[in-house]
């Protein structure tokens, strides 16, 4: 994928230096994954944080602006879709993110 750095991009997340319990709500309601959901959005490397979290297949949490469940649901239809080739960072596919 030209133009997206893998690494070295946390520290300039939206998050950088907030508590990260805001983005691991418990309970997680609508209006906690929203609050996370909204700092997400206005995040410059909010792709390089979702292809981490799908790389490493993380179970927990909002990452990239999408909750486990959602990146669960990505990833399925993203093999599904590709016959079974792994999703992350090599997916040659523009990911569609949600907003």
């Amino acid at each position: 994928m030209t133009g997206v750095q893998l690494t070295g991009w946390r520290e300039r997340a939206k998050c950088a230096g907030l508590d990260t319990e805001l983005f691991y709500p418990e309970p997680a309601t609508g209006a906690a994954k929203r609050a996370a959901k909204d700092v997400c959005a206005h995040c410059d490397v909010r792709l390089e944080c979702l292809l981490d979290a799908l790389a490493t297949s993380e179970q927990f949490g909002i990452r990239g602006g999408l909750t486990a469940r959602e990146r669960r649901t990505m990833t399925r239809r993203l093999r599904e879709q590709h016959g079974g080739v792994a999703t992350g960072p090599r997916v040659a596919t523009p990911l569609r993110l949600a907003t």
